[in-house]
């Protein structure tokens, strides 16, 4: 509420905005998407997702890619992220959510997609051998995700 109420004219307003409505964008909140015009109804389908390896070893990277296909009449507005799920020390998995691409998608169109992703050691991070997770989400929705093995 307090975003919909801000002016978003000014260059340096609008990115505070973006920036302190990254989270809810992220979880597909639907208000936030409305205020920076993000499609409500999205239209598309994914096809030539591939991760690289299926196996990676501690300090490389994950590559990714897939291909984004608009299957609707109008352009559409798109913020996509892609989520690690990570494997903990207890065996759990837990996500974490990067940003991938804003884009506007026309109708038919057709875009390319890739990503690598370092699993290199980080005093922020520590990584744990097993499996693990890539997700792909747009507009807060998922569509999809395919698993990989972090080896020791």
């Amino acid at each position: 509420q307090v975003v919909n109420s801000w002016d978003k004219k000014h260059e340096h307003t609008s990115w505070i905005i973006k920036h302190a409505s990254r989270t809810l964008i992220k979880k597909g909140d639907q208000r936030s998407l409305a205020v920076f015009d993000y499609e409500k109804s999205v239209k598309l389908k994914i096809v030539n997702w591939k991760i690289k390896k299926s196996k990676i070893n501690s300090g490389e990277t994950l590559m990714f890619s897939l291909d984004l296909i608009s299957e609707k009449s109008k352009s559409q507005k798109l913020v996509i992220d892609y989520a690690i799920y990570y494997q903990k020390k207890n065996g759990g998995m837990i996500p974490k959510v990067f940003k991938l691409k804003d884009l506007v998608l026309q109708p038919s169109e057709t875009v390319r997609i890739s990503k690598s992703h370092s699993f290199k050691e980080l005093t922020t991070r520590k990584h744990y051998p097993g499996k693990h997770a890539v997700e792909i989400m747009i507009n807060g929705k998922s569509y999809g995700k395919k698993e990989f093995v972090l080896v020791g």
